[in-house]
């Protein structure tokens, strides 16, 4: 009787085969307090239950990876850190001339500005399009030097200290 009618019917059960004679869609109550709706009946909720706790386990053992490489990542780099007594010749010279590179990228993001306020340029859709793209590219490339001075700063105040 409760399968031929054709309106809606909330039910409370612990029948599960009852549930899944009568039911279409199951609401269910998760442990943490929230309201699920499932397609099906009891076997689907199963179903997905499973399916949820396959995903947490999964992501519980990608996060225990992910740990466990970063222990390894920092332990080697604890390792290598107490051998090493200075920069290399290659990171010397990097730091040498990061302030430069730094000082010419400063001043071409200034000129791509100078030149974005002049109102004729508007006028070309090609010429905006240009100078917003090599801005961008100089920000992202300033931002990247930047951090990597600062690198490279900390590790030769650490390797004097």
């Amino acid at each position: 009787m409760i399968v031929e009618f054709s309106g809606t019917v909330i039910i409370i059960s612990h029948d599960r085969t009852f549930l899944d004679n009568t039911t279409g869609s199951l609401y269910v109550f998760q442990e943490n307090g929230s309201l699920v709706e499932i397609a099906g009946g009891y076997q689907d909720w199963l179903t997905y239950q499973k399916a949820q706790q396959n995903k947490t386990a999964d992501k519980l053992k990608q996060l225990k990876e992910s740990k466990e490489n970063q222990y390894k990542q920092q332990r080697k780099k604890r390792l290598k850190v107490k051998l090493k007594v200075k920069l290399t010749f290659k990171e010397q010279q990097e730091l040498d001339t990061l302030p430069a590179i730094i000082e010419e990228l400063e001043a071409e993001v200034e000129l791509i500005h100078q030149e974005m306020a002049k109102p004729e340029v508007y006028k070309k859709a090609d010429a905006i399009k240009k100078l917003q793209s090599r801005l961008a590219d100089c920000e992202v490339e300033l931002s990247s030097s930047y951090s990597r001075w600062e690198e490279l700063e900390e590790e030769k105040n650490r390797l004097n200290v």
